[in-house]
């Protein structure tokens, strides 16, 4: 791990006119291998170096999420995910993860944004609705990943958040539907 560390830095070093962005990637596959060769401490360094230059990698996120998960952080490794999602929101290894995480731990989920009032709790329709539209994008994107009774406690919340959603209803009526028809 070491050796491959140096030829990292080398590479580096013979070729310094590869943009900071690859520089970061490669040091992030690095970080990747320290990671799963059992060297985390060593990964999350490297990890924390590549995204205190900004949160606005995604691939350093998922990793960064994938360790604050394994380190039994589940609310911070869904938020960093959140984070990731947002940057790439096509991305499926991001959209699996929040899944993966999500599963068995929704209230970390509805946590993050239980600040959000609905307007019958005395919350302003701007944040409703707003708080509505990310969480439905959540719910999907855990739906489409097997998380269904997630996705049903996602849009439970939504629809608390936005009641006269018709769209809002019809996708927490699918959800169940589909709880009933694969019996989840």
């Amino acid at each position: 791990i070491r050796c491959y560390d140096e030829c990292v830095q080398v590479d580096l070093q013979q070729n310094p006119s590869v943009s900071i962005a690859i520089q970061d990637q490669r040091k992030l596959k690095m970080a990747q291998v320290l990671y799963k060769g059992g060297e985390q401490g060593s990964a999350i360094t490297v990890i924390q170096d590549v995204l205190s230059r900004g949160e606005d990698n995604p691939f350093g996120l998922l990793l960064y999420a994938q360790a604050a998960w394994d380190q039994g952080h589940l609310k911070a490794a869904i938020e960093v995910t959140m984070k990731g999602l947002v940057l790439d929101t096509e991305n499926k290894q991001i959209r699996l993860q929040l899944a993966t995480f999500v599963k068995g731990n929704c209230n970390f989920l509805l946590e993050i944004f239980s600040h959000v009032k609905s307007i019958d709790e005395g919350g302003d329709i701007k944040s409703a609705i707003g708080t509505a539209q990310a969480l439905a994008f959540l719910a999907t994107v855990i739906k489409d990943h097997g998380a269904i009774d997630e996705c049903i406690q996602v849009y439970e919340r939504v629809v608390e958040l936005a009641p006269n959603s018709a769209s809002y209803c019809l996708n927490l009526m699918h959800a169940y539907e589909l709880q009933l028809k694969y019996d989840l």
